[in-house]
């Protein structure tokens, strides 16, 4: 196990679909395009497999694009060493074994669960990072993680995350992301003090401090 198959797992079981023969994750083509890139230069580097990244067809008003890793070799390996369930509908969903305990792999891990499933963004005048899940046994395993990295501070329905600034902060210290729209929203408001919504990303992501991330971003 290494930092970027912790994350890439955690991008899985976040919002990925896997079958026996691809793994498909969906996006916004306005706000996702870099991240999607990100994650496919995370699949060559891991695996040596090329992913396609596409637009939705068939409906011009939809801004639904997607990635898709297509290796039946890497769907069997994925679901027989990390238990990763094949389908939309699952049943359950458990956080590998190997990602327990070990404080840098957990970091990679939670970042790539709130890089897809989750949010980093405005909650009124506030600022949140929480991650959202179905499944109860998985929300609390991953608000463990959270806690025990100090960045988590409430458990609520189907939310685990944090509204308190400091925390944020400390968020990004920690374990950073790998998404732009989040790395722009936190940005503002910590640099700037401009807290904003994601309508307000699209024109900032040209901007020449944004247009070359790092990934992952951590301050």
């Amino acid at each position: 196990m290494n930092k970027k198959l912790a994350e890439f797992l955690g991008i899985c079981l976040g919002d990925g679909t896997m079958t026996r023969y691809f793994i498909r994750i969906s996006g916004d083509k306005r706000y996702d395009r870099k991240y999607f890139e990100h994650i496919a230069k995370i699949v060559h580097e891991l695996f040596g497999i090329e992913s396609s990244i596409y637009e939705e067809t068939g409906n011009s008003l939809r801004n639904t694009f997607y990635i898709q890793i297509c290796s039946r070799r890497l769907c069997g390996y994925l679901n027989a060493s990390f238990r990763l369930s094949l389908g939309k509908k699952r049943k359950t969903i458990e956080i590998p074994p190997e990602i327990i305990g070990k404080r840098e792999i957990e970091k990679s891990f939670l970042r790539g669960l709130v890089d897809t499933d989750g949010t980093i963004s405005r909650r009124g005048n506030q600022f949140t990072v929480q991650f959202i899940s179905d499944y109860p046994s998985f929300l609390k395993a991953v608000y463990q993680i959270g806690t025990r990295m100090g960045v988590f501070t409430y458990l609520n329905g189907d939310e685990a995350g944090t509204n308190s600034w400091p925390r944020v902060v400390k968020y990004f210290k920690e374990i950073g992301s790998s998404h732009p729209k989040h790395i722009i929203r936190f940005k503002e408001r910590y640099f700037h003090g401009r807290l904003i919504y994601l309508k307000e990303v699209g024109k900032l992501q040209e901007k020449s401090e944004y247009k070359n991330l790092t990934l992952p971003y951590r301050l």
